[in-house]
C-alpha cells in the first residue's frame, strides 16, 4: 500500500471507493530506550512507549490522516487486539476485526542512545484457528463490492495460507474492483502461482516499471519510509493525492543489513584499507 496509495488516483472517481485494509498479523510495537545497551547485564530503561502496529493498521491510520474513511479488517487476538481496535475506533477508523484465543504479538525495539542503534525482537504472532479464518473470509466476502479498494499489507500469522489472499483477490477482480498487495516475496510468488492478480503490486523494480509506463517525472515521488520522514512524507502524499492527473508515490528504505555492513566498514576505510 505504501507504494500504491497515490497510484489509485488513476482510477476514475476513486475518491468514492471504500478502502478496506487487511491486517492479518497485527502487533503492539514496544520501544525501549537505554543510555547504553550492555549484553548479559541489567540495563536501566530511560524511556518506554507502546504503539499499535501492523502494516494494514498503519495504512488505515495514514488514510484517515489524509481525510479518507477506510475500514480496517483482520484479526485482533487477546487483550492487545482489543486495544488496537479501541484505539483505531477512537481515531475515527471503522473496524471489523475477528478476535480469537491467544495474544497479539509484541515487537520489542531496543534503542541504544549511545550509538543510535536499534535491536528489534519480532514475534511471529499466535496461530490462527480455522474458524477465525472462516469468519474473516465471510465478513470480507460480504463487504467487497465494485467500488471497493482492497489492501493486503503485512505478514501472515502462523496457521494462514496464501489461498486466503488469492480467493479475496479473485473476487475483487471478478467485480472489477481494485486491490493492492504489499507482502513479502514468497507470498507474492504463491499468489501469482494461484492465478490471482492484484491491481497494484509492490516490487523492487517498481521505479523502473513506472518510468517505463510514461509517468511524468515530476509526478513520480520516491520517499524514504522512515519515521523521521513522517511529516515530509505526509505532505508529499497530500500533494500527490491533490494532483488532478496521475501521480505515483513509491516508498523505499535501505536494507538494514546494508546499513549495518556500512557502519562496520567505516573504521577500516578511515585507516586507509581498500576494499574490493
Amino acid at each position: 500500500m505504501r507504494r500504491g496509495l497515490a497510484a489509485l488516483r488513476d482510477a476514475a472517481g476513486w475518491q468514492s471507493h471504500m478502502i478496506i485494509t487487511i491486517t492479518l498479523n497485527p502487533a503492539v510495537d514496544e520501544t525501549v530506550e537505554v543510555d547504553r545497551l550492555v549484553t548479559a547485564d541489567t540495563n536501566r530503561v530511560v524511556a518506554i512507549r507502546r504503539d499499535i502496529g501492523g502494516k494494514g493498521v498503519n495504512v488505515a491510520r495514514v488514510l484517515r490522516e489524509l481525510g479518507y474513511e477506510p475500514l480496517a479488517m483482520g484479526f485482533a487476538p487477546g487483550r492487545f487486539g482489543g486495544m488496537i481496535e479501541e484505539q483505531l475506533t477512537d481515531e475515527g477508523i471503522g473496524c471489523d476485526f475477528i478476535p480469537y484465543p491467544g495474544e497479539t504479538r509484541t515487537n520489542i525495539n531496543i534503542v541504544d542512545r549511545s550509538v543510535h542503534q536499534s535491536t528489534v525482537l519480532a514475534a511471529p504472532g499466535p496461530v490462527v484457528p480455522p474458524e477465525a479464518i472462516d469468519r474473516l473470509s465471510r465478513h470480507l466476502h460480504r463487504r467487497i463490492r465494485r467500488d471497493t479498494c482492497l489492501v493486503f499489507a503485512g505478514s501472515m500469522p502462523p496457521g494462514m495460507e496464501v489461498t486466503f489472499h488469492a480467493e479475496a483477490l479473485d473476487r475483487v477482480q471478478a467485480l472489477g474492483a481494485m486491490s493492492v498487495l504489499d507482502a513479502d516475496g514468497p507470498v507474492v510468488e504463491q499468489v501469482f502461482a494461484l492465478g490471482a492478480q492484484p491491481t497494484i503490486l509492490s516490487s523492487s523494480e517498481l521505479v523502473t516499471l513506472v518510468h517505463g509506463l510514461g509517468v511524468p517525472p515530476g509526478h513520480l515521488h520516491v520517499i524514504e519510509a522512515h519515521p523521521r520522514r513522517a511529516s515530509e512524507n505526509t505532505e508529499t502524499l497530500r500533494r500527490a493525492v491533490g494532483h488532478p492527473g496521475l501521480s505515483v508515490v513509491i516508498a523505499v528504505r535501505e536494507c538494514v543489513e546494508t546499513v549495518k555492513r556500512g557502519k562496520r566498514e567505516k573504521p577500516s576505510a578511515a585507516a586507509g584499507e581498500v576494499r574490493p
